[in-house]
């Protein structure tokens, strides 16, 4: 099996655990009467934030441990597109993390989309699974920390950083940065709101502060789904270039 069937195969596990999770789960959840006979629903923020914290841990420890068995991060060859984010562990979780977060955002509503869910089942299976987006963030995130700083190599920074910069360069294509530009702002999305939320919950903050870290959040999150259907387009465009030259060649021989 190669090392992208073999990543395939974890993420498609992490992911069936997190659906798993999900559904099995909804006791993290209550209701209470809101406005004009609707309902709103708040997540037991100590019982999820066991689990974020559990993520974190893991990806301090699986990041440690494969910086010390391995000290160099492969270096990326060739043309790099948005599917060259996929060939490095911890992006990848990340990266899966972005789209669960991308789907359930857009199911649960917010300043820029209205609700697509409306009983209570169905409300508590997508807050969790978008739990279980965040926790998988936060693992392939504190992993990428973990294994740069025990291994000493920094490259995927340097990759990354060059990434973002909409300057042409020979080796990166343009799904590339729009790919890397959706991670880092769905990074400031997720960060902004997770520390104004747990910040709020410790201190007993006014309700208006979360309301208006949730409002940027959301706004944040529309730029970053945006500029990963871009990225994800421009990499089916680039995909098809590179297979035409072949397919003429075939013709003419």
């Amino acid at each position: 099996m190669s090392n992208k069937w073999f990543m395939i195969l974890v993420l498609a596990t992490v992911l069936g655990v997190g659906i798993f999770i999900s559904f099995t789960s909804s006791q993290l959840y209550m209701y209470e009467p809101g406005f004009s006979g609707s309902y709103t629903y708040n997540l037991l923020l100590n019982a999820g934030l066991g689990l974020m914290l559990g993520g974190a841990g893991l990806g301090l420890i699986a990041g440690a441990i494969v910086g010390l068995i391995s000290r160099n991060n492969p270096k990326p060859a060739g043309k790099l597109g948005a599917g060259a984010l996929f060939d490095d562990w911890g992006v990848s979780f990340c990266a899966l993390a972005g789209l669960v977060l991308m789907v359930t955002g857009i199911m649960l509503g917010g300043v820029w989309s209205p609700r697509l869910v409306s009983s209570l089942g169905v409300y508590a299976v997508t807050s969790n699974m978008h739990i279980v987006g965040i926790v998988i963030f936060l693992f392939g995130s504190l992993f990428i920390i973990a294994r740069m700083f025990v291994s000493g190599d920094y490259s995927l920074v340097k990759t990354l950083w060059n990434g973002l910069s909409f300057k042409k360069r020979s080796n990166y294509l343009p799904s590339y940065r729009w790919g890397v530009w959706a991670l880092l702002i769905g990074f400031a999305a997720l960060g902004i709101k997770g520390f104004f939320l747990v910040v709020a919950h410790i201190f007993h903050w006014p309700s208006i502060v979360t309301v208006i870290a949730s409002d940027i959040h959301g706004i944040l999150a529309l730029i970053a789904t945006l500029m990963a259907i871009a990225a994800i387009v421009l990499m089916i465009m680039e995909s098809n270039e590179s297979k035409a030259p072949v397919r003429q060649s075939r013709v003419a021989t």
